[in-house]
C-alpha cells in the first residue's frame, strides 16, 4: 500500500497492527516524506525521501529574487524577475523493513484455441 505521506502510513501500520495483519508478509506499506519518526515506527516504514532542506532553501531563494529583484535585472541564472522558473528535486526510496520483494510468477494465459 502506497500512501500520501508518511503520517498515514505509520496509521496503516498501526491498523495492521490492530487487526493481526502482519507486515511486510501480508502487506508492505510504503510511506512519502521520510519524517523522523518513519525510521522508528513500529516495523521500520519504506519511504520515498525529499530533500526538504533543498527545498526550503530553493523556495527561500526564489522569494527573495521575486522580492528583491530590479525591474528588468537577471536573476543569476539568467532569468528576468517574474519569469517562471523550473526546478527538480530527485527523490530517494528509503527502503525499511515495512516491505519486501513481492513473489511474482508468470503464468500462461488462457489459450486462445
Amino acid at each position: 500500500m502506497f500512501c500520501a505521506n508518511d503520517l498515514l502510513a505509520i496509521g496503516v501500520l498501526n491498523a495492521c497492527m490492530r487487526r493481526r495483519i502482519a507486515v511486510p508478509d501480508e502487506l508492505s506499506v510504503v510511506g512519502y516524506d521520510d519524517i523522523d519518526f518513519a525510521e522508528t515506527a513500529s516495523v521500520a516504514l519504506t519511504t520515498v525521501g525529499q530533500p526538504g532542506r533543498r527545498l526550503g532553501q530553493e523556495a527561500v531563494q526564489l522569494l527573495l529574487a521575486e522580492v528583491g529583484g530590479a525591474e528588468g535585472a537577471e536573476g543569476a541564472d539568467g532569468t528576468a524577475p517574474g519569469s517562471p522558473r523550473n526546478l527538480v528535486f530527485r527523490p530517494e526510496l528509503v527502503v525499511r523493513s515495512s516491505t519486501r520483494a513481492a513473489d511474482v510468477r508468470l503464468t500462461a494465459g488462457p489459450s486462445a484455441s
